[in-house]
């Protein structure tokens, strides 16, 4: 039988982030793999990358808020997005400049 608490609990503690840019070198590499491997996604058609590398340029100099949100109706959608923002939006970046 579980126990149910009958009043507020406190706050957890603060768990600060622990970023690794090795770990995150090593998803960037093994990413493209994973998806053509395992996801039923094998290739990504990106339209209108400049306006959001626009948008994320203008929040990095305070000029605009930006927020991307994305509802997942397949569970391949973290990994577009991961190789969006990870390979393809700096691909398409230098070729901007």
């Amino acid at each position: 039988m579980t126990h149910t608490p009958q009043y507020a609990q406190p706050p957890l503690d603060f768990l600060p982030p622990k970023f690794d840019p090795k770990v995150l070198g090593m998803m960037r590499t093994v990413l493209p793999i994973w998806m053509q491997w395992k996801s039923s996604v094998k290739t990504l058609d990106i339209q209108g990358a400049e306006i959001l590398i626009d948008l994320f340029h203008q929040f990095e100099t305070t000029d605009a808020r930006f927020l991307i949100a994305f509802r997942h109706p397949s569970p391949d959608d973290a990994y577009c997005l991961m190789n969006l923002l990870w390979n393809e939006l700096p691909k398409n970046q230098s070729k901007t400049r």
